[in-house]
């Protein structure tokens, strides 16, 4: 059980290659959780952070700041993002010919060892390991201080680990194979978190959703007119293919007419379009019309004309004509 006064040291080691800066403010992201729950786990501890930061061949140690607060330790490592060894205005390493991790594991051993001799309480060990272009071939480490760690090679790391009771935890921002360090990491590793979704859920600036212009730069013959959904194919359908009419029905009033093919059966049911746009005012209600198609024989019956009936005049009306009474002819004498 912890006591008060007791020390934990975490090592953030951080390799300053284009995979890992590019997605930073992603991976703190990460770190956070994980350092409070160290937090969590040590509530009576005093906690220390360190932070190592390495590069390549040519630079192997790049940043190295022994324990500090919490809030110093985030101070820096924003400096180090905005104009340090992580900053996108400074040429990161690629990492296709490997980047200096050896060295980079030796210089947190050796900051945990420094603590070991300066506490006077025993100490809670825990390396953050964040990479993504893997390690050199290098053998040996080549910048380190103390003498008795200039033959550690990666076979001898996870018994130097083990000596030092130093618990690793690495974040990668992919899962490809990070060469010795990932057989290091499946010895001494207490957990790893392989994180693909920062590249795979991250949509880059460009891929913002297109506006209308936009669209209309895209060939018809690429770009749907209508979402593929179920319900939108058979409106779809309906608009592009109208019903034909019947191969059997003809125009009484045109001989010459040909007879229409039917089209084959569509796929979708056709939607509803009344439904979907509901008329503003009722519709009247129009009698059937399916008794037409299915007479035998499939004729149009005949049209019925009726006389015209006249305009009405603008004179007054006539009173209808009454009989004139006969004349009274005389009594012959």
């Amino acid at each position: 059980m912890s006591q008060s006064g007791d020390i934990s040291g975490i090592v953030l080691l951080v390799e300053a290659s284009a995979p890992v800066a590019r997605v930073w403010p992603d991976i703190m992201s990460f770190v956070m959780p994980i350092i409070k729950r160290i937090y969590d786990s040590k509530p009576l501890n005093n906690i220390r952070i360190g932070v190592v930061i390495y590069g390549a061949s040519d630079a192997p140690l790049l940043l190295s700041r022994f324990f500090a607060d919490l809030q110093v330790v985030l101070h820096g490592l924003e400096e180090a993002h905005s104009s340090g060894p992580l900053s996108n205005y400074r040429p990161a390493a690629t990492g296709k010919s490997g980047m200096a991790a050896l060295d980079g594991i030796v210089a947190a051993i050796e900051m945990f060892d420094i603590l070991a001799r300066t506490a006077a309480r025993p100490t809670f060990n825990h390396v953050l390991h964040i990479a993504g272009a893997g390690s050199n071939e290098a053998d040996h480490p080549t910048v380190n201080e103390h003498p008795e760690l200039d033959d550690m090679s990666w076979p001898a790391l996870p018994k130097a680990f083990r000596d030092r009771d130093i618990h690793y935890s690495i974040i990668q921002p992919h899962s490809h194979n990070l060469s010795y360090i990932t057989s290091f990491r499946e010895q001494v590793s207490v957990y790893s978190l392989l994180v693909p979704v920062l590249m795979h859920h991250r949509l880059p600036a460009t891929a913002s959703s297109p506006g209308f212009p936009m669209a209309l730069l895209i060939p018809s013959s690429s770009r749907d007119l209508l979402p593929r959904t179920p319900q939108h194919l058979g409106l779809l359908h309906s608009l592009l293919h109208p019903l034909p009419l019947p191969n059997v029905l003809r125009n009484p009033l045109c001989p010459t007419s040909q007879s229409v093919p039917a089209s084959p059966p569509s796929p979708h049911p056709l939607p509803q379009i009344q439904s979907l746009c509901p008329p503003l005012h009722p519709t009247p209600l129009v009698p059937p019309t399916s008794h037409l198609l299915s007479q035998t024989p499939h004729r149009l019956p005949p049209i019925q004309h009726q006389p015209p009936v006249p305009p009405p005049s603008n004179s007054p009306p006539k009173s209808p004509a009454c009989p004139m009474p006969s004349p009274i002819s005389a009594p012959s004498s």
